[in-house]
């Protein structure tokens, strides 16, 4: 087809509006002529400037007498449903981002505003003629024709390399019979599938028991199903049985002709978690997560799109699943930071599920042990399982390492969880030690000037970690590298050494002070490869190792029965963040990590470590009292005004030089002129700078019933859209940048 533009004609009397990969909340939308109507969602390739470019069909158009033509069909392929168009949309506008980059969020890599993955093809055999007419031209292949009859008996389908194997054949003597035309071999797309946990988790294929409490809950899910859908918060212990809630409601969405939506913590994601839902729904599940390949990706969601699976078990992204009939979406660890995304487009997987929901006459179920008091305000129906369906809750110990210093215990650990780890060897059973910090050691420090060894790129102290043969120091946000000094930078000082435990100096610990202990680690370091996660699990799960230590990845999602001991070390660390957040973070995860011990009927100890026991967190969380946290959090977030009392709204002007980014922040105050409720700032960013920008930040504290539209005006005001600003580089290379993050989780 042409790709100069024509005059109205015949030859092309349909014209569709179609969404082009260019910046901008409203114009993104162009019209084009086409010679045939054009199914919406579907790719197609047009000029645009003076390139040319994949977009998608929207709809219709009316008539535009200077349209250009559609150059061609991308693949025949409607990827973009009606529905993911009206979600892309809606997400556009509330978090004030190109709709061309929500639709490349919803969407795998295959089917974005770019040339496609090929699907994986594979070469299958079948014969030409009735196995009696080739037996006569095979008599003296006795091989070959066995591999014939059963490339006539069996019912599926059998590559070349599968025949091959298991007949021992050549290729070359297989390729002879496809030239001499017994056999004929075609091409066949298959799916990269996968791979789904076996062997060292198993779980149930039929339905368990349910308790009262549980019964409750499936009760209660059935008639908020029954009365058009909505939000229902199913707040349970550890070890309740909230897993089997979810698939006994499931498997009846699923008997109804409905469809459901699993939503899971990446970190979560574990074999344990999959194999509960294959062993129930075997191949009617589809996995959506980051650690697939692309082309994996691309065959789940394909699955989805042609109803081949009805359950999609994933993280964050799993929300925008293209499945239909939508009954139940599932979002497991209610309260995880993580299904907030923290790149552009800034979405909440929450926000996405009630808005999915609302349109399906569907349910939204939030499972969480420790429910964050802005989801208890925001959901009008709780449902409590206030009990472990087996097991009894660990006899938890709170220990003050203040005191164990000043009784002269200079050890990470204190003589209680010694003692504990001994007896956990001594009967053969497994321990847990949390220690959310990676590396050998937290920070560099010279003892002369106080001064700490810092990233050059960022606000933030390296972290010292050991590779085989050496020390290497590390940014954990930029990931610079770099070897430790002799001397100090600051004074030259050679009275410089490392300070604070990471993962890495505790497992050489527990080496060194309990040899013969067999010690795996799990964090970000030894799960760098595809599949490491899921393999020290399964070496876990099947006894290979008596202690597992790692960072917030082993706290949750995890069920080991022969675990009798958890360990948390510096459980008020977190508490250190500049972060009005920090203390209910703290909580939650001394009290999931707690929820690892006592899993079985052996029972269970939990040893909580901390240099501020009295903090309200960590006692709260020690003694289990999720009720008597919210109620103190509650009377800090009203005092103070801050979210679920009033919504937050925080943008953050960044720049390679320090005065372009503070000028930009005064500047956008100046544009917020008269905005209603409360905006504080400009002022440096609590991490003020990062990747060699410098950060300022502006936060708006508004009321929590003001009008959408009115927040979209406002964030108009303050920048035409999230983007780089070409006149920032004109001005000497300043990369001035504006980001507006809605609700946003982090505030650092």
């Amino acid at each position: 087809m042409s790709t100069e533009p024509r005059e109205p004609s015949a030859e092309f009397p349909h014209f569709l509006s179609v969404l082009v990969p260019i910046p901008g909340i409203e114009g993104e939308a162009f019209t084009y002529r086409a010679a045939e109507e054009i199914p919406q969602g579907e790719r197609v390739r047009v000029p645009l400037g003076r390139r040319n470019t994949i977009g998608f069909v929207l709809g219709s158009a009316q008539p535009l007498e200077n349209a250009k033509p559609i150059l061609g069909r991308a693949d025949g392929f409607a990827a973009l449903t009606g529905e993911l168009i009206e979600i892309t949309r809606w997400m556009a506008r509330r978090y004030h981002v190109s709709w061309y980059r929500c639709v490349e969020t919803v969407l795998p890599a295959g089917l974005r505003f770019r040339k496609g993955i090929g699907r994986k093809r594979r070469r299958v055999l079948e014969p030409t003629l009735p196995i009696e007419k080739i037996e006569p031209l095979l008599r003296k292949d006795e091989r070959m024709l066995s591999a014939v009859r059963f490339l006539e008996e069996y019912p599926g389908t059998v590559t070349v390399a599968e025949l091959a194997r298991k007949f021992e054949l050549g290729r070359t003597r297989i390729d002879t019979l496809v030239r001499k035309g017994i056999l004929r071999a075609r091409e066949v797309e298959v799916d990269r599938r996968p791979r789904l946990p076996r062997g060292a988790f198993t779980s149930s294929a039929k339905p368990l028991p349910l308790t009262e409490e549980q019964r409750f809950a499936r009760e209660r899910i059935r008639a908020l199903a029954r009365s058009g859908g909505g939000t229902l918060l199913l707040r349970g212990v550890t070890g309740s049985g909230k897993t089997e809630v979810y698939l006994q409601s499931i498997a009846e969405f699923l008997e109804k002709g409905k469809t459901a939506i699993v939503l899971v913590p990446e970190i979560s994601l574990t074999p344990l978690t999959l194999e509960r839902f294959r062993s129930r729904f075997g191949d009617r599940i589809a996995v959506l997560h980051s650690a697939l390949s692309e082309g994996e990706r691309l065959d789940e969601w394909l699955r989805v799109k042609r109803g081949r699976a009805q359950v999609v078990i994933g993280a964050r992204s799993a929300v925008f699943a293209p499945v239909e009939n939508l009954g139940l979406i599932v979002i497991d660890e209610a309260h995880e930071a993580s299904y907030k995304q923290s790149d552009s487009p800034r979405y909440n997987a929450l926000d996405i599920a009630r808005f999915r929901a609302e349109r399906h006459g569907a349910v939204v179920l939030l499972g969480t042990a420790t429910p964050g008091i802005e989801m208890i305000c925001d959901t009008k129906e709780t449902i409590h399982l206030p009990r472990r369906v087996r097991g009894s809750p660990p006899e938890v110990a709170l220990i003050d390492m203040r005191r164990e210093l000043i009784e002269g215990n200079r050890s990470v650990f204190s003589r209680r969880l010694r003692s504990e780890i001994r007896k956990v060897l001594e009967r053969r059973e497994q321990a847990i030690l949390f220690l959310n910090r990676r590396g050998h050691s937290s920070f560099v420090l010279c003892r002369n000037c106080g001064e700490t060894v810092r990233c050059p790129r960022c606000d933030v102290s390296l972290t010292l970690h050991e590779r085989p043969g050496k020390k290497v120091l590390v940014c954990h946000i930029c990931n610079h590298r770099g070897n430790p000094p002799r001397t100090c930078p600051a004074c030259s000082s050679r009275k410089i050494r490392d300070f604070g435990a990471g993962t890495q100096f505790l497992q050489k610990e527990v080496e060194r002070r309990f040899p013969g202990a067999r010690v795996a680690r799990m964090d970000a370091d030894t799960t760098v490869k595809k599949g490491a996660h899921q393999k020290i699990l399964e070496a876990f799960a099947e006894g290979e190792y008596d202690i597992l230590v790692g960072t917030q990845m082993i706290g949750k999602g995890h069920d080991f029965p022969r675990v009798t001991l958890v360990g948390v070390l510096a459980a008020e660390s977190s508490l250190h963040l500049p972060d009005f957040r920090a203390p209910e973070r703290t909580f939650q995860q001394i009290l999931q990590v707690i929820g690892r011990a006592g899993r079985s009927e052996r029972g269970g100890v939990a040893v909580i470590q901390a240099y501020k026991p009295e903090h309200y967190a960590v006692s709260c969380a020690a003694r289990g009292r999720l009720d008597e946290f919210l109620e103190q959090e509650r009377a800090i977030r009203s005092a103070s005004g801050l979210p679920p009392f009033r919504r937050l709204l925080l943008w953050t002007v960044s720049a390679r030089r320090e005065g372009a980014a503070r000028e930009e922040a005064f500047a956008l105050v100046r544009r917020l002129e008269g905005i209603p409720g409360e905006l504080l700032g400009p002022a440096p960013a609590p991490l003020e700078r990062i990747r060699e920008r410098w950060r300022w930040q502006v936060r708006w504290l508004f009321d929590p019933e003001l009008d959408e539209e009115e927040i979209e005006n406002w964030l108009r005001k303050a920048s035409p859209e999230e983007k780089n600003t070409s006149r920032g580089r004109e001005k000497g290379g300043d990369d001035l940048r504006i980001i507006a993050d809605v609700d946003p989780i982090d505030v650092l």
